[in-house]
């Protein structure tokens, strides 16, 4: 009986091991020239919620949980050149930067 157990709890471990994750840490990294951006837009949770920093420092980040299929965007104005980054579990999926403005999007995979 406890080599069943033991079967079982091992099954039951390699079939939680082989399932993809549906939830991924997101973060966003604004960069730049100035010291500060004028405002920067982002959605900051799985909800679609989003938000709106003014003269934030840089540079600046942000990190949160999203679910698989989630799309995620930030955009950023600066007086002075500017770099927008997407990281999903800690690969770059995302990035723009500009003189003044810089925006990215994408599917979170």
């Amino acid at each position: 009986m406890i080599r069943l157990y033991q079967a079982l709890i091992l099954l039951l471990s390699l079939l939680a091991l082989s399932c993809e994750k549906d939830q991924l840490m997101v973060e966003y990294v604004v960069s730049g020239k100035a010291s500060s951006a004028y405002i920067i837009t982002f959605v900051s949770d799985s909800a679609g919620k989003t938000s709106v920093l003014f003269d934030a420092p840089l540079p600046w980040n942000y990190a949160f949980i999203a679910d698989r299929g989630d799309t995620v965007y930030i955009g950023a104005w600066s007086s002075d050149s500017i770099k927008v980054q997407i990281f999903v579990d800690g690969d770059l999926k995302a990035e723009d930067w500009g003189d003044n403005t810089a925006e990215a999007r994408c599917v979170v995979e």
